[in-house]
């Protein structure tokens, strides 16, 4: 196996098309079809399911590709590492993400930070919750965003509040109750509930969303993987969200109304404590916390 068969792995898996991913690779596409092959014969299974008009990604292809992509992403982190210690002098800054609502976050904390510290190349990956701490303990990332709750407690891990976010009931703009200051749980039975899976990592939020499940008939539930597909379900019209404010979901059709006694949540900044590396220090240093954050929509 090769970095080569991988990176033809992951263009035909994200295209679904041999022709565009040749082309993204600025290789022949006989070429392409070569090291698929190649891969497909050396794990001996099928990662592709094809027809004389499509390609799909076959049960074993789609979860090999998450793990390629953290290969490859190793890799590639590693090769910015070796070069970064030879020739000029470029920091990588290693920054994780578990979506990609936090990237606006980036935008608003570090627009300044270029300019202050023109040796530090920011390096951004998207990585799943479960596997993202793993990665910073074993030191591929400097820094993550998150919630506190996010991160078990650990020795060795410093967190920085950035917010406190209140829980709050996510809902169309023109919903009756989008002007009131708080909402109950028991007005929330009268709707419909999205329940969203990336925030069972949450307890405050797993706790109220368990609780209100219990009282509602499957049909009055909708499923969903992350804050951004349930606030399109909210703006769609099928239901109300559970979602803190501080993720970046803003949009001119949703209003966030924060629930009652539900209490916030804090979400900041995880680093390495006794981090010897000035540049991470001063980087995180360096965040300028806006009063009263109001994020857009990315």
């Amino acid at each position: 196996m090769n970095i080569q068969q991988l990176e033809c792995f992951v263009q035909v898996a994200e295209h679904l098309n041999f022709a565009r991913a040749a082309e993204a690779l600025n290789i022949t596409q006989p070429a392409v079809s070569r090291q698929i092959s190649s891969l497909e014969s050396e794990l001996n299974t099928r990662l592709f399911l094809r027809t004389t008009r499509s390609v799909f990604l076959a049960p074993t292809g789609s979860v090999f590709l998450e793990d390629t992509k953290d290969i490859l992403g190793k890799l590639y982190a590693a090769t910015e590492r070796i070069q970064s210690r030879s020739g000029e002098s470029i920091r990588p800054l290693f920054i994780g993400c578990c979506n990609e609502a936090d990237l606006n976050w980036f935008s608003i904390l570090f627009s300044g930070n270029r300019i202050k510290f023109p040796d530090v190349h920011p390096l951004i990956r998207i990585i799943p919750q479960r596997a993202i701490l793993n990665l910073f303990v074993q030191g591929e990332l400097d820094i993550l965003f998150g919630f506190q709750e996010d991160i078990p407690a650990r020795n060795g891990i410093r967190y920085r509040e950035l917010f406190l976010s209140p829980i709050c009931c996510a809902l169309p703009k023109e919903h009756p109750w989008s002007g009131l200051k708080e909402i109950t749980e028991e007005m929330l039975l009268q709707e419909s509930m999205i329940v969203c899976r990336m925030l069972s990592a949450l307890p405050a939020v797993d706790l109220i969303q368990n609780r209100l499940m219990r009282k509602y008939p499957p049909s009055s539930i909708y499923r969903c993987e992350s804050g951004q597909a349930a606030a399109a379900l909210v703006q769609a019209g099928y239901g109300f969200a559970l979602l803190p404010k501080i993720l970046p979901y803003a949009s001119s059709n949703i209003t966030y109304v924060p629930l009652h006694e539900a209490g916030t949540i804090s979400y900041g900044l995880f680093y390495k404590a006794g981090e010897k590396d000035t540049a991470v220090k001063n980087w995180i240093a360096s965040a300028a916390f806006p009063t009263n954050p109001e994020p857009q929509s990315p």
